[in-house]
């Protein structure tokens, strides 16, 4: 097996085991995640740096003063088998648009414009959505994400090794603690101590991490070999060709779907994951999965009314022996806890900044999470997909709709009104009634990330109400509320208008 560093000296410790490649040494010791980011995309050869700029922005650059070509790190690149990625640092240092190695930062080498070296200081989102750059850029390389050394349970560090073990969690990416590994060692015998800063291993910590190294890029290594094979994935994608061959799928629908594929897969002995990272739900939810975008298009279809169209994968009963697929199968009956929380981790998790919007949002509606209703309204896709609008028939609607509440005892001011008709949002804040965005998207069709990200804030919301009143124009009511009615236990109660 060839391993490739992104990292510093802390990583050396792998040699003792695997075969490394050149790249740690002859290219950079990468600390921060747009740092690694560049390496990586030089090493592919899509990197905008010309070969000046190598010798400011990589470490061997800077110590040699030389010029490093990409041709020189593309093999060694191509046929690594693994990869090992440390993220050691916030800290981010910029000069003319390209990131560079700290130690142009020292006067010792002789870099005459120092002064003009930005520092920043990374936050929280930029470095998840780099490490969601990462995975994809070394996709369908496994990886491993190893934090900095860390003895203390408090200060930036501390921190920063907090975030990642987090977003590693939540993204479903191997990570390693190193500090936490060795933690029943005298920290004096196996790092170098500079009073409370580590930089280094001893020799005995080299030794007794390499042992930790081995153990888990092994571990990942072999099961990243053993699920290849065994892989099912829903895939979630949208672009005009399917829509004209299949229509347009909304959330309900791929939600029905990814559970009816988790029993499929548990019975056959499948790895079953959910990928979403080619449609603009990625961009508000954790996706644990990744493929690339030709996998994606290449995706069976099958659902209730037939078998798979436009892709020539044979009927309804044998789609299943195709690895990429969507659905819209299954059963909205005997859901169990195991298919709440699998769907809940891989597919409605939120992201940092739409769960900092979220919680706005809910502070500005003033309402506290379990102590409030939601009235959600579908009045059809032509309001929604084709953008129709008819005041007469939606004021008429929402009086019918008020009046029912009033009549069940349900406290209006106390609940929020979401529908998927934007002129109806506008009719509910002239009432000053609670409303969420105004922005409406069908999440199956065509739409901006706006209106996705509008729509799922108008999801979440429901995630955390007290009670769910739906109101819908379909004999089968609405799978965006009827869905969260299943998974997060949600009492609801629905009622068919015209």
């Amino acid at each position: 097996m060839k391993v490739t560093t992104f990292g510093s000296c802390r990583q050396h410790s792998i040699k003792n085991n695997f075969e490394l490649t050149s790249i740690q040494e002859t290219l950079t010791y990468p600390h921060f995640t747009k740092e690694i980011i560049q390496a990586i995309e030089f090493c592919k050869g899509i990197s905008k740096i010309t070969p000046d700029e190598t010798k400011i922005c990589f470490r061997s650059g800077i110590l040699n003063k030389t010029i490093l070509n990409v041709e020189d790190y593309s093999e060694d690149f191509n046929n690594t088998d693994f990869f090992v990625i440390e993220i050691a640092s916030r800290n981010t240092y910029k000069y003319q648009e390209k990131y560079v190695h700290h130690i142009l930062t020292h006067s010792g080498h002789n870099f005459n414009d120092i002064e003009n070296i930005i520092k920043k200081e990374q936050s929280d989102s930029e470095i998840e959505e780099d490490l969601i750059r990462i995975r994809e850029l070394l996709y369908p390389k496994p990886f491993l994400v190893v934090c900095n050394i860390c003895t203390f349970k408090e200060g930036t560090r501390y921190k920063l090794n907090l975030l990642l073990k987090d977003l590693t969690n939540k993204l479903d990416i191997p990570f390693l603690d190193p500090s936490s590994k060795l933690s029943e060692y005298d920290p004096h015998s196996i790092y170098d101590m500079k009073m409370e800063f580590l930089h280094h291993f001893t020799d005995m910590g080299h030794y007794l991490i390499g042992l930790e190294y081995a153990k888990i890029i092994d571990y990942y290594y072999k099961k990243y070999l053993d699920e290849k094979d065994k892989l099912y994935t829903q895939i979630y994608y949208v672009d005009k060709e399917r829509i004209r061959l299949h229509s347009s799928h909304g959330f309900g629908d791929f939600i029905k779907g990814s559970m009816f594929l988790f029993e499929h897969s548990k019975k056959n002995g499948y790895v079953y994951k959910i990928d979403f990272s080619h449609h603009h739900l990625s961009k508000f939810l954790y996706c644990k999965s990744y493929k690339n975008i030709e996998e994606t298009q290449n995706t069976a279809y099958a659902f209730w009314n037939g078998g798979s169209s436009g892709t020539g994968h044979g009927d309804q009963d044998n789609y299943l022996k195709y690895k990429n697929v969507f659905t819209n199968m299954g059963s909205e009956k005997n859901i169990t806890d195991e298919i709440k929380t699998f769907i809940i981790e891989n597919v409605l998790i939120p992201r940092i900044e739409f769960k900092n919007q979220l919680n706005i949002l809910k502070n500005t509606l003033n309402i506290k999470n379990y102590n409030y209703n939601i009235v959600h309204v579908r009045t059809g896709d032509k309001y929604i997909v084709s953008k129709e609008e008819d005041n007469i028939y939606i004021h008429n609607q929402l009086q019918l709709i008020i009046t029912t509440l009033i009549t069940n005892n349900v406290n209006i001011d106390n609940t929020v009104f979401i529908t998927d008709n934007k002129s109806l949002t506008t009719l509910i804040k002239q009432l000053g009634l609670k409303t969420g965005s105004e922005e409406k998207g069908h999440i199956g069709n065509i739409v901006s990330i706006k209106e996705v990200y509008d729509t799922m804030l108008e999801f979440f919301l429901m995630t955390t109400a007290k009670h769910i009143y739906q109101f819908s124009v379909y004999d089968w009511g609405s799978g965006f509320s009827t869905i969260v009615n299943l998974l997060f236990d949600i009492p609801i109660t629905t009622y068919k208008i015209s």
